[in-house]
């Protein structure tokens, strides 16, 4: 299964037109804005919210298989009904994120200005069907069930992440071990990404200890880009999972 992540700005007439020749399992752009001011504002790309329309128009046209994702700002949280609305019409899924993490590269960035608070956050997600209904499980189920392992996802075991210079990583959040397939191999490289993984630490004892757990996203990408760790804690997610278990664990 091969997904094809893209802001949509560089989807040209041609582009779209190769994607529909091979079509990919799903093609996802990210959509910043319902408005152009609002979208480069985040963005910080003059014109490039009507590049990102035309591309997704595009593909819409030619049916390749499409959703459109947002990551929530406080720049453009007010323009999430909007956004939604234009999937709809574009007849594509529509998705929020708005857990914001800093950089993979470790380069400088505006993330504190951007992020929701711990409880907007909860809100937010409150909102959506799925993602309350997947915290109101997680709280009959209890801490006591919360995995002890220190990733939760099918990194290394089923899922690797491929950058724009070739290498292979565990996901797009690690860039590690940046191995090379185009050099030593499909086998090889996937097969180093897996070792990498086997070998993380076990996570923190705080976190182990910490009645909230069941309620936290943090995983080695997350400490990474956050503490330079693969096991440390993340303040902005020990406050959103603390704001979890207070919603979702109030008497009936």
């Amino acid at each position: 299964m091969l997904t094809v992540r893209s802001s949509g700005t560089l989807i040209t007439e041609a582009v779209a037109e190769r994607l529909a020749q091979a079509p990919p399992s799903c093609t996802t752009i990210t959509l910043y804005g319902a408005t152009p001011t609002t979208y480069e504002a985040v963005t910080g790309v003059a014109a490039s919210y009507a590049r990102c329309c035309a591309g997704i128009e595009s593909l819409v046209k030619r049916r390749v298989p499409l959703e459109l994702k947002t990551t929530i700002t406080l720049q453009n949280v007010g323009e999430l009904e909007a956004m939604r609305q234009m999937a709809h019409d574009w007849g594509v899924p529509f998705s929020g994120n708005w857990l914001l993490c800093k950089r993979p590269d470790g380069a400088p960035s505006e993330v504190e200005e951007c992020r929701l608070s711990a409880l907007d956050c909860v809100a937010l997600e409150a909102t959506d069907r799925v993602s309350a209904d997947v915290w109101t499980k997680a709280a009959v189920r209890g801490s006591a069930t919360a995995s002890d392992s220190n990733f939760h996802c099918p990194c290394g075991t089923a899922h690797f992440d491929v950058n724009s210079e070739g290498e292979m990583n565990a996901c797009g959040s690690l860039p590690r071990p940046a191995a090379k397939p185009l050099e030593v191999g499909f086998a090889a490289a996937w097969e180093q990404v897996q070792r990498y993984v086997d070998s993380w630490p076990r996570i923190a004892s705080v976190c182990l200890a910490c009645d909230a757990r069941v309620y936290c996203k943090r995983c080695p990408g997350w400490s990474l880009m956050e503490t330079g760790t693969l096991t440390e804690p993340v303040p902005y997610l020990c406050q959103i999972a603390r704001a979890r278990k207070n919603r979702y664990e109030q008497p009936a």
